[in-house]
């Protein structure tokens, strides 16, 4: 009420004064509410400041932890392209080495080694002739030597006839032939020097 009181007072008064009393009394309201706003932004960039500075130095860490990783991982990947270049090259070599094998020097490889074939089998009949013709010999020394000599002279007939057989197919150039062949000599049943 004292204010009302005084509000009444000051109404009687000059009006002039009550007009500059009042712009007074404004700007010191602007003045004081300016000087809160200051302070206000002023506590808003000291606290800016404080909390950026912690982030930055709790952040810095890992963020250099993190680039070093990604350094590694930079280096790794180099690293594995120069080695995916390196065999990539290396097949490329070994590939151009495939193509210029000439088929042809191979086949006549091929007759070669089956020339040699033949004349280990031609050499493998004679040397088994021999041995009958020898064991024969030998037997008729020896008494009672007609049972074992008829069973091994069986068992090297057997053995002269797949030798033949043998160069019959080589010379007939025949893979399934050979094929054949070399299946039924894996096989020991087929073996004819088994006692």
């Amino acid at each position: 009420m004292a204010e009302e009181d005084r509000e009444e007072e000051e109404a009687k008064e000059d009006p002039l004064a009550l007009i500059e009393a009042r712009a007074k009394n404004q700007l010191n309201y602007i003045f004081i509410a300016g000087i809160t706003s200051l302070l206000f932004i002023a506590c808003l960039g000291f606290t800016y400041v404080s909390l950026s500075a912690r982030v930055i130095s709790s952040t810095q860490a890992p963020l250099a932890e993190m680039t070093y990783l990604a350094g590694n991982v930079s280096e790794e990947f180099s690293n594995l392209n120069l080695a995916v270049e390196f065999h990539n090259h290396q097949m490329e070599a070994i590939s151009r080495r495939l193509d210029a094998i000439n088929p042809s020097v191979d086949e006549h490889q091929f007759a070669l080694l089956q020339q040699v074939m033949l004349g280990q089998e031609k050499d493998f009949q004679y040397f088994l002739d021999t041995v009958k013709l020898a064991v024969h010999g030998l037997s008729e020394m020896v008494s009672g030597s007609r049972g074992w000599r008829d069973e091994f002279n069986s068992k090297l007939d057997a053995a002269i006839s797949n030798s033949k057989g043998r160069e019959f197919r080589l010379n007939n150039d025949s893979p399934v032939a050979a094929e054949a062949d070399s299946n039924q000599n894996m096989n020991p049943e087929n073996s004819v020097l088994t006692p």
